[in-house]
Order: structure tokens, then sequence, then C-alpha cells
């Protein structure tokens, strides 16, 4: 089996360092043999562009989050880490299923902090990335003068590192004869925009001979240097600056030149001076730690001795025995920097860390897991707190929990912690063996579903959709372009709209990011795992949702019905129809109230809407029924919100429950789980019962069924009677049991 390596390819998503420095460097050892040895996923991050098509592919897979890959064996690479914030990758940096290795370029802002570091929050970047260095478990500096630097930077490191250099591109290896001295004339300097490559010590040292410039590109630059070589009394036609250069076309400007000089005050390695090489062109190149490791004291120059670069440079243009012995003596030096070399260098500290078994001290201890819960929680007025509840009472003697919450003051049961509002410092810990995300479809989710998509996490999933939560949370624009891209076709605020009235037509779920930031997904319903396989490619985890609103039995005997019955004012020979949950029109109400309007003349019948809604609404809806000759005394509908003690009453009193909505496939109903619950026969929407696969008690009529075919299920339940209903209802109990649910989660996320 493949050992698995995770990636940090965000330098592959920058424009400054996809295609040059660190992104080939990076690009050409994943191209080497060896990495067909390890599954390698690259990490990238959605706030930057996207990598080009071809560096996307220099992984196996991709992941936007770090969290999957810091619970597992293998071994984490950060090409780039004194250019990338840590905060993304800081889990992977504590945890010990990974072992982490680092590239190291240079320190020359660390160094240089006048020129590179001139703002506060610049300053504290690099500081934090620094910090971070010491977490690392090993180190592949690219030079010798970075490795002593990091050496004295990071004592941890000495013993743990090894100098890999960097490749040559194939392009610029000369396969055969270089051009002799007689074909060649000139000076090319390779450099940049950067002062600190100090282009101006060339030109001072080169009046007289054609000097042609690769790499700077900035106007101003340019002038100056124009300006300058022109007050050394320079021809114009003698100074040259090259465009952006090919492989190709940079080779044939290496071999044209009779010297090159790389003039730089301070480099983590040198290219100019092995590609010059490679090509048999000598090459002069200031003293600087980097470069002097390449080449021996006649080939170097004090970066600011005009006077011995001048001298050294004349005689290697004009003297052809002089530029021969130079052009032998250089000979060789690049050999050390092929792919192939730097790729056997590099690669061997990392099969070492791979083959390192690291157990995890939780299991050698045998100590319980430790969990972070990030969830809204009561006396939040969402069904999804008071699912959590029950599940941190359930998960309590599984595992040590920590909850996390935006909850004022939230009522947790017995020890569970509190750790206060989630933030990314959650996130990044890796004191935690595994952080769940509670999701859903409205307000009280946004922090958790923000620090899962940054992040990553495990993840319960509450609602089929999303719809509502991105265009009123995160707004339009982000659900317009989240839409497209799972649709692959451009999606108007039209076609919110419509989507948002009528949820069942979506073609699409708003649940992509979400799916692939979380390890794993928990759905409780098998058509939402159905969705997310086929549109997403992703495999979720379906655990059947378990009612968290369980009744005491003592609550379900006959006397205890009646003495609910009694505590709302329901006569004892009137029969009640319920609806429960929060009123809105996606519930059809206004069907339910015709179909009692149709069983009330028959049936001496009272309704109830039991969950307060929108006073508006429940006007209208009031309006509806005195329209249809409902009388007022026979129906309880109010705006506002019902306290736990009635929801009860009302769940114990109800001779049947109706509960309709329209909705998309996998939806779960928490109000059909609490009639269940309480053992109530129950008329309810197809798709609600196709989610729950509840007990035969609940009966399913079409989504959009007519008033007529709900009051003739309501007639044909309420003659059905309840003497079957206990052992249907124990059955069902067992199976969805809180407990059973809450070893399956946890098995799930520690998986």
């Amino acid at each position: 089996m493949k050992s698995q390596l995770l990636i940090d390819a965000r330098c592959l998503q920058r424009p400054d360092f996809a295609r040059r420095g660190i992104g080939v460097h990076l690009g050409t050892m994943l191209a080497a043999p060896q990495a067909a040895d390890f599954a390698i996923t690259l990490l990238f991050d959605p706030a930057l562009p996207p990598p080009d098509p071809d560096l996307a592919m220099l992984g196996e897979a991709a992941t936007m989050t770090a969290y999957a890959a810091s619970r597992t064996p293998g071994v984490f690479l950060q090409p780039a880490p004194l250019s990338l914030p840590p905060g993304r990758i800081a889990r992977l940096l504590q945890t010990t299923a990974r072992r982490s290795i680092a590239i190291v370029l240079d320190f020359i802002p660390h160094d240089d902090p006048a020129t590179y570091l001139t703002t506060p929050h610049s300053r504290r970047a690099y500081a934090a990335q620094c910090a971070a260095l010491r977490r690392y478990d090993h180190f592949l500096p690219i030079s010798h003068a970075t490795e002593r630097r990091l050496h004295q930077l990071v004592p941890a490191s000495i013993g743990h590192s090894e100098v890999t250099g960097v490749a040559i591109r194939p392009g610029l290896i000369r396969a055969g004869a270089a051009p002799p001295f007689t074909a060649r004339a000139g000076i090319l300097v390779v450099s940049g925009d950067d002062p600190r490559k100090n282009p101006a010590i060339a030109i001072r040292a080169a009046v007289g001979v054609t000097i042609s410039f690769v790499g700077i590109h900035d106007p101003g630059a340019r002038s100056n240097l124009a300006t300058l070589h022109a007050e050394a009394g320079g021809d114009p036609d003698n100074l040259i600056f090259l465009p952006q250069l090919t492989d190709a076309e940079l080779a044939a400007a290496y071999a044209a030149a009779r010297l090159v000089i790389a003039p730089s005050r301070a480099e983590g390695f040198s290219m100019p001076v092995i590609e010059a090489i490679a090509q048999g062109t000598p090459v002069l190149a200031a003293d600087e730690p980097a470069q002097a490791e390449l080449l021996d004291p006649a080939f170097r120059f004090p970066p600011d001795d005009t006077k011995t670069l001048r001298e050294k440079a004349a005689l290697l243009l004009a003297d052809p025995a002089r530029w021969q012995e130079a052009q032998m003596r250089q000979t060789g030096i690049a050999d050390a920097f092929t792919a192939a070399a730097v790729a056997a260098r590099f690669w061997a500290p990392i099969e070492a860390l791979a083959n390192a078994v690291v157990t995890s001290p939780a299991i050698m201890a045998h100590v319980l897991p430790r969990i972070a819960f990030l969830s809204p929680l009561p006396p939040a007025t969402s069904g999804c707190a008071d699912h959590s509840a029950s599940l941190l009472a359930a998960l309590r003697p599984l595992a040590t929990i920590t909850a996390f919450s935006d909850t004022r003051q939230p009522s947790l049961p017995p020890g569970i912690a509190f750790g206060g509002a989630a933030d990314a410092n959650v996130m990044r810990s890796a004191r935690f063996d595994a952080i769940i995300t509670v999701l859903g479809n409205s307000s009280f989710h946004v922090t958790e579903t923000k620090l899962l998509l940054d992040y990553g996490a495990a993840a319960i999933l509450h609602d089929a959709r999303l719809i509502e939560f991105y265009r009123d949370l995160l707004g339009d624009a982000r659900a317009l372009g989240v839409a497209a891209a799972e649709i692959g076709a451009d999606v108007s605020l039209a076609d919110l709209d419509s989507w948002s009235r009528d949820e069942a037509t979506m073609p699409l779920r708003f649940l992509g990011e979400v799916a692939s930031a979380a390890t794993p997904l928990i759905v409780h319903a098998r058509a939402s795992a159905d969705f997310i396989a086929a549109r997403h490619g992703i495999v979720s985890q379906f655990l059947p949702f378990a009612p968290y609103r369980v009744p005491d039995p003592a609550s379900l005997t006959p006397a205890a019905r009646a003495a609910a019955r009694a505590r709302l004012g329901i006569a004892a020979d009137q029969t009640l129809i319920a609806s429960f949950g929060h009123v809105h029109a996606g519930k059809d109400p206004e069907t339910t109230i015709a179909a009692f309007g149709r069983l009330a003349p028959s049936r001496a019948c009272r309704f109830a809407m039991v969950g307060g809604g929108n006073p508006s609404l429940i006007a209208e809806l009031r309006a509806t029924a005195t329209a249809l000759g409902i009388a007022p005394e026979t129906l309880d509908l109010d705006a506002a919100q019902v306290p736990e003690s009635r929801y009860r009453d009302y769940l114990a009193a109800a001779d049947v429950a109706v509960q309709l909505r329209r909705a998309p496939p996998g939806s779960i109903s928490g109000a059909v789980a609490d009639v269940i619950a309480a053992g109530l026969p129950c008329v309810a929407a197809a798709t609600l019962v196709a989610a729950l696969e509840p007990p035969s008690y609940v009966t399913a009529i079409a989504d959009d069924a007519a008033p007529a075919t709900i009051a003739a299920a309501i007639a044909t339940a309420l003659d059905q009677g309840r003497e079957h209903i206990a052992a249907l209802r124990a059955e069902f109990m067992a199976q969805r049991s809180m407990a059973r649910y809450a070893q399956s989660v946890l098995d799930a996320v520690l998986a």
C-alpha cells in the first residue's frame, strides 16, 4: 500500500510562486519516479485562485481542508513554510498522526527586515511562520547556507535536515557540445526587479561590452539601469533587456553569452550559476553564502567591489585560454543538480518519515477520545440544538466532550465541558481527537459552517438542503456561485427565488462545499446520501435519525393522556387532530386546514397547529378557516412559540397528527420523529416518511395530496385505533435510540 503524502499546494495557486521558484521545484520533484511510491493529496485554499490544470494534476487527489489528514497516518510536506500563513495547517503540525517535513528556501526577510518586513502586519506574519518551523519533524533546506541559518534559528533542526539543492529544468541542460569561445559574445545577467539582485554592479563593471539582462521587467528598474549605463559612458546599443523567455530561449541566451554574471547579494540557492554551467558558460558570482558553496573563490567577487568584478570579467571576455580554463574548472558542478540527483536527496527523508510508525497517544494510554462538539444548544429555539443536547448526554459515557457554541449560557448535560464560542483556534488545535460540527439551514449554524469550510471537520447535517443558509447568511452572490458550480450552468436570481418558493423543485441542494469539507459527512436519510454521491461523487455516512424528544413511558398511559387533554381543555368526546412544528408556507397549512374542514362536520373534531409562526400567516390561516366554515373555538392556532410542556401535552393528547411539507427528498422532520416517539398515529407527506423510514402507524400520502385525500387518510388512521402501536413503537425506538446513534456517530468520526 502506498504511503499517504499530503502537500500544502497553495504555492501552486499563487501566480508569484506557481511557475517559478518553489512552484517549479515542487513540480519537478513530483514528476520524479519516487513520487509514484506515495498516494499524494494536494491541499488547496478555496480563497485563492484555482491552480492551472496541469499543476492540479500533480497529485492523485485534492482537498480544501487539512482535517482528515490530521487524523490519518502519513507525511505532510510544506513547500513554503516562510511564505504561506500557517493557520490552515496548524492542526497538522500538532498531531502525532502525521510526520511533517518542510522545504526551506532562505531566511532573507529575517536577515533584512528593513527591506522585506516593512509593516507591523508583515513582521507579525513572518514571526508566526518562523515560530511554526519549530513544529516540523524534518527539513529540506535547498543549500548548505540555508541549512546553517536554519540550525542557528531552529536548533531542534540539527540532525533533522538534508540539503537537497534545486534541480536544473531539463530544457536548460545541454545535450551536445557547448559553443566555443569564438562563437560567443557579451555578458548575460540573470537578475530580477528585487534590489538585492544587485544588477547595477554588472553595469558598472561591463562598460564597452554588450550586456543583456534576463528577469528585469519593471520599467522603473530598466530606466534606472539605462541611466547608470549612460552615465558610465556606455553605448545604448550595448544594453539589452530581454523579454520573458521560454526555457529554450533562455538556454540559447546562456549559450550565446561569453560570460554570465550572478551579482545577487543574497540567495537561498543560485539557479543562474548552475544553469550557466549546464550550458558550458563560465560564471562569476557575488560572494554570498549560497553562491560561495557552488563556486571557488577565483570565480567570486564581493557584491560591492566593481573593480574586482571588472578585472575578472575582462580576463574571461578577452582571453580564450582563461575562458576555457574557467569552463573546465566549473564543468561537473551542475551534475549534482539534475532532476534525478536532487530527487534522490529530496525523497529519501520523506520515505524514511513515511516508514516511521506513529501510534496515537490516546490509543496508547487507553483513554476516552477527546471530542470538540460545535453546535447551537438550548435554550436556542432550534430543533438541532435540542437534538445536540440529547446527543451530548448519550456521548458523555463514550468520550471526553467539550462543547462550543454561540448560544449564550447554554444548557448542557452533566459532565460536558463548555469551551465558549468556537473559533479558528479550536479547529487548529490537535488536543481533540475529532471535531464535530452540527449543520442546518438556518442562522444558528453560521459559525459552525464557516469553520467547517475553512478547516474541515466531521459534520452532522440536519437538512437536505442549505439554500436559505447560503442566501440569507452568506449572500446571493455566494449562493449563485455555488449553484452554478454544482449544476454546471448559469443560475439567475429568478432561479434562486423560484427554488426558495418551492424547494422540492431544486435541481441541487447547496451541499457540495460542506460535503467536500466534512470527514465524514453524516446524513440522516438514504436519499441525501444517494444525492450527494450522484451529484458530488462523495460518499457520506448514513445514520438513521434518532428521535430526541422521547416521552417518559408514564406519559403514554391512558390516565396520562386524559390528564394532558384536561390541561388543554379537550373534551373526552372530542377528536384532537394536531400538526406539530413551526408553521410556515412550505408545510401547506391551508391544505391541512381544508382537510380538517372536511372532517369537522362528521366528527366532533378540534384542530391544533402546535409550534407558532409568523403572525401575518397565522392571521391568514384563521381567515381561511372562517371562510371554510370552521368554528373558531375548534381551532388552536397561535403565533407565539409553544412552551415545551404544552407541546408535550399536545403529543400525549392528540388522536392523530398531520405533517405536510413540500421538501427535497431526504428532508428530515423533527416533528414526525416527535410523533413517532409519542406513539401517535400520523398522516405525513411521502417525502418526510421516506426520509425517516418510520413504523407503520405513520401513513404516507402524496406531497401534493388534495384535502379530500388527506381527510380520508386521517379518518382511516382514526378508525384503526391505537392498540397495535405500542409494540411497533417499542421496536422502532430500540433501533433508533440516542445511545445507539451516539455510538454510531463516534465510530464514524473516529474511523
